[in-house]
């Protein structure tokens, strides 16, 4: 039976459909499911953070492809907490 999804590391042919992605999960998480007034046209991360991620050597993304229909389903990214997006001095 061939996998019907592949898991790989994202790269730069992946930031316009991740950023699709990443408004798609924000409007369904915040406007759908919790009703907050989310506009339509915020982008939650553009094309061009997506890319500072996948270029940054300190950090790493990943994609979960349909090989099916071509669409990516899911994201993940891992790196250093930026210390501005931390509340606390510890």
């Amino acid at each position: 039976m061939e996998n019907k999804i592949v898991l790989r590391r994202a790269d730069m042919n992946d930031v316009d459909l991740l950023s699709k992605l990443c408004d798609q999960t924000y409007h369904e998480t915040l406007v759908e499911h919790f009703g907050i007034d989310y506009p339509k046209s915020h982008s939650s991360a553009s094309p061009e953070w997506f890319s500072q991620q996948i270029l940054d050597q300190n950090r790493a993304a990943w994609v979960i492809k349909d090989k099916t229909s071509g669409e990516l389903i899911a994201y993940a990214g891992t790196g250093p907490a930026e210390r501005k997006s931390i509340p606390h001095d510890d």
